[in-house]
């Protein structure tokens, strides 16, 4: 294995070789000059500074789909960040009709997949005037577990309603010789502990700054950041008015990297 230098922008170290459960595949970091439009981020080959690292949760960045209608629009912008070189992203779709999920589902798995950047899927009833009642949200997540295995997307992130609703992990067991992931939103330590408890892979701590995708939320903080997923086992990802450029901050107070919506499209 060798190294590369740090990626521009952060004091983060690149490890060039096989990964680990891809022993024939090797991850190298984009070449393209970078520039503050074009940061390079394949980094799945990173090798933490942390021990809470888990081996297919080694992004940096977690980019999370913009808000619809999805349009053409939508889709030019959603091939341009994947033209950053994004290794790991949630797709989230708003302002959509829930009969039009499996569509798009489809349709993002495709151009991923010729990118190689997995997919966490969010629930498709995320939208649902009724979010929070546990039988759509079990409805929700039985339906997104067949999504996943159909399109094969890497696993499924819950909202923090969903995620509380939870007794056990649903891809604790291996299916057809690839284990699926969970992730999920938490707000507070309880749903941090939650979420220790089921057996998640990793979770995003928000609002670290205040964001206008939930105006009125009271922000975090760094300290308060820091804190809580000091005291948590899971790799965590800073969420909330943060950017790429963000990184460094957001790995100095424990976390694992930046995930975001509108900074990471476009």
């Amino acid at each position: 294995m060798s190294r590369v230098p740090a990626v521009p922008g952060t004091s983060t170290s690149i490890v060039m070789g096989s990964w680990p459960e891809r022993p024939n595949r090797v991850w190298v970091a984009r070449k393209r000059a970078p520039t503050p439009e074009r940061i390079p981020h394949r980094v799945v080959g990173v090798r933490l500074r942390t021990t809470k690292h888990h081996p297919r949760a080694s992004a940096l960045l977690y980019p999370i789909t913009e808000d619809g209608p999805v349009d053409a629009t939508w889709w030019r912008r959603f091939e341009a960040g994947l033209a950053k070189g994004y290794t790991l992203l949630q797709l989230r779709i708003r302002n959509e009709p829930v009969g039009r999920w499996r569509t798009i589902a489809e349709q993002a798995a495709g151009i991923c997949g010729a990118v190689g950047c997995e997919v966490m899927l969010n629930l498709p009833t995320v939208n649902d005037p009724v979010r929070n009642d546990k039988a759509t949200n079990t409805r929700g997540l039985s339906q997104a577990v067949a999504w996943v295995e159909e399109f094969d997307f890497a696993g499924i992130h819950l909202p923090a309603s969903a995620l509380m609703g939870l007794e056990d992990n649903p891809f604790a067991q291996v299916h057809a010789g690839k284990r699926r992931l969970l992730a999920a939103s938490c707000h507070c330590p309880e749903e941090l502990q939650h979420a220790e408890r089921i057996g998640a892979d990793w979770v995003c701590l928000s609002p670290v700054r205040p964001t206008s995708s939930h105006p009125g939320a009271p922000a975090l903080g760094m300290e308060t950041f820091r804190d809580w997923t000091s005291a948590c086992r899971l790799p965590v990802y800073g969420l909330g008015g943060l950017s790429p450029e963000d990184l460094d901050l957001i790995r100095a107070a424990g976390g694992q990297g930046v995930a975001g919506i509108s900074a990471f499209w476009g």
